[in-house]
């Protein structure tokens, strides 16, 4: 009995120490001690071999990393191993190798998605391009939206002269993941070589605001323009003029639950002209108590002037004429309390991927007010109408009820937390990313409107105060650590985004599974911004980088020195020739266009010379607070708004306010 008792306890001992062992090892990694972490990963089993793999190449040293992954096959047979050598064998720009045993891996794994991926990148390399779509096609049979390999199938069927066929590719990536900034330049090349100049002049247009300052899109551009001619594009102004004076403007229904605040929304800044129609007859006051009368339904322009002044013209037999210039600032308001204002080409979130100058349709009263040499456009509406439009904005109305109504207390709580810092300013929010995204009524409907009803008046509270929320589209798997300044005592927790994993402890190989398969989680149905892969040479990163920093030098390493408990990369060293510096993962991340800062790096090189970086990422946004995904997966699964909520805003409380 005794003997029994002494070999439980060495078996209790020994599992605990390896348990410790472990969170030891996944503590310097997070912390970029990768030296020191390689002590402890000396046990010759699978995972202790790729974590030293993964050590070894995270340090630059990848004939140390080879080393490990041989000594690994050697000892346990596994045959994914022959995946990873032929993963790094390219990344070592050793082409012929790593398909060698990517095929390998291939005869026993037929079903790897990433042999097929990196297999086609090493033919690619090697310019056989028939092979490499080859590749590609046998990753996409497993995995359809594997944007990499559509993306790369593009740049294949390019370089083949099967414009498009290349088309057809970089359209479906953009489909799955409109992000990837480098397919606009491919499209406007392949369209221009099928001979469609305005499609070509479109993505061209498209990539500059990626590229700016890029000399080739410059000269693509004056190309295009003197192929398209004048006529072409005085005839797309005539078009676009059409298109205003066919968009139809409606009333909107009136929010009919009582008693609602008011809210400032700030839907432009800088604007230098402002065309739009009202649905009903409107007037407009300006500083000096002159009124101007509009018709409904009809276009109007407001261009600003020098100083204060600002004309109004009318849209008559195809071209706007002055009717009357008036003083900022100045109010504009319906003849009905359903009216709404059209206002065109709206410039909200213009440094963003997904920016486009669209028609914004708004209830409520509008004023124009001087920003900086030119105007702000500010709309006054009830609290509730606008939260009608951010939560068409922020989440689709085909998702469960439940995840609208978590997201409509939060919009609410935001919206009312941020209008208490900003009640001396001219406005209260910005319509933009940078706080929620609003974009008029455009998405709402009854489910919409519904949504908001029921949680009429609620907000989240901590300690009885109005909270500071967060969220964001998707976490990836698990929410990010944050201490708010607003509230000292408050430090938002890391929440796994599951109810089947109660905790995470990342080793590199761990990480390396998490961010290329994912896992059970509920956000895990968010597609491309669930799980992303970004291809950028050394070359485009070493010009980014140099507009936040000159003198580094030549590009060497990428480096992350410190990972969050979830693997988030909080910081990063750049190390240059000359000298090395330290960004955080979310400057790197808005430097290089990055869904998020949750991570890893692949670092290819030839000779020591640096040649690509792949980035592995998961979630897309800075994964604080709620995940917008995951509420819909939370919702999917049966849980309330209520526990949504609390899910991922721990120690909060909902509190109706009216």
């Amino acid at each position: 009995m005794l003997a029994r008792v002494s070999f439980f306890l060495f078996i209790l001992f020994f599992f605990s120490s390896l348990g410790a062992k472990e969170l030891s090892l996944s503590q310097l990694y997070r912390e970029g001690k990768y030296r020191q972490a390689l002590a402890l990963a000396c046990e010759r089993d699978y995972p202790s071999c790729l974590n030293r793999s993964f050590l070894w190449e995270e340090l630059g040293e990848f004939d140390s990393a080879e080393e490990a992954l041989r000594e690994c096959y050697r000892n346990t047979k596994h045959k994914e191993i022959l995946y990873y050598l032929g993963r790094l064998f390219y990344l070592n720009s050793q082409p012929q190798e790593a398909i060698k045993f990517l095929k390998q891996s291939l005869a026993s794994q037929s079903n790897n998605l990433w042999s097929w991926v990196y297999l086609g990148l090493a033919y690619q390399d090697l310019h056989s391009y028939k092979k490499a779509l080859s590749s590609y096609r046998g990753a996409l049979r497993i995995f359809p939206s594997q944007v990499i390999a559509l993306v790369k199938s593009g740049e294949c069927y390019y370089h083949l002269g099967q414009y498009k066929k290349a088309i057809r590719m970089f359209r479906k990536a953009r489909s799955y993941d409109a992000s990837l900034t480098v397919i606009y330049k491919f499209l406007g090349k392949s369209f221009e070589k099928v001979g469609n100049y305005a499609a070509s002049f479109y993505y061209f247009s498209q990539a500059l605001r990626f590229f700016p300052g890029e000399k080739e899109i410059f000269h693509s551009l004056s190309r295009l323009r003197a192929l398209l001619g004048p006529q072409y594009f005085y005839e797309q102004k005539k078009a676009k003029l059409r298109r205003y004076q066919q968009t139809q403007v409606y009333a909107a229904p009136v929010y009919r639950k009582g008693w609602q605040p008011q809210i400032r929304v700030r839907l432009a800044k800088k604007v230098a002209s402002c065309e739009f129609k009202s649905a009903a007859n409107f007037k407009i006051e300006d500083a000096e108590k002159k009124i101007f009368t509009g018709r409904a339904k009809t276009n109007y322009r407001l261009v600003f002037k020098a100083k204060n002044k600002l004309d109004i013209e009318e849209l008559e037999h195809g071209s706007y004429e002055k009717k009357t210039t008036l003083i900022l600032p100045l109010t504009m308001e319906g003849t009905r309390p359903d009216n709404t204002f059209l206002i065109f080409r709206l410039y909200i979130d213009q440094d963003k991927f997904w920016f486009y100058p669209q028609p914004l349709l708004t209830r409520g009263e509008l004023k124009l007010v001087l920003s900086g040499n030119k105007m702000a456009l500010i709309n006054y509406l009830g609290l509730e109408e606008y939260i009608y439009g951010v939560l068409s904005s922020e989440m689709s109305y085909h998702w469960p009820q439940e995840a609208l109504k978590a997201q409509a207390v939060a919009v609410r709580t935001k919206a009312l937390f941020i209008r208490n810092i900003n009640k001396n300013k001219e406005f209260d929010v910005d319509s933009g990313s940078s706080v929620q995204v609003y974009k008029g009524i455009k998405g709402e409907n009854d489910k919409i409107r519904r949504a908001v009803d029921e949680t009429k008046g609620e907000v989240l509270v901590y300690k009885d105060k109005l909270f500071d929320v967060f969220f964001s589209s998707n976490c990836g798997g698990c929410t990010q650590e944050f201490a708010l300044s607003s509230y000292p005592y408050y430090k938002y927790s890391l929440v796994i985004d599951s109810n089947k994993m109660r905790n995470i402890t990342l080793t590199p190989y761990e990480l390396d599974r998490w961010l290329r398969y994912g896992a059970d989680v509920f956000c895990r149905k968010g597609g491309a911004s669930f799980r992303w892969v970004r291809s950028y040479s050394a070359l485009e990163v070493e010009k980014k980088i140099a507009s936040l920093c000159k003198n580094i030098g030549r590009l060497v390493a990428l480096q992350i020195k410190k990972r969050d408990l979830c693997g988030r990369v909080k910081e990063i060293i750049i190390k240059g020739e000359e000298k090395s510096i330290v960004i955080s993962g979310e400057q790197l991340r808005r430097l290089l266009g990055l869904r998020s800062s949750f991570f890893k790096i692949e670092m290819k090189k030839r000779g020591g010379k640096l040649l690509e970086f792949i980035f592995l990422g998961a979630g897309f946004g800075h994964g604080i607070g709620m995940c917008q995904y995951g509420a819909r997966g939370m919702a999917e699964e049966g849980n309330n708004y209520r526990e949504i909520l609390s899910h991922y805003y721990k120690k909060t409380k909902i509190k109706k306010l009216y």
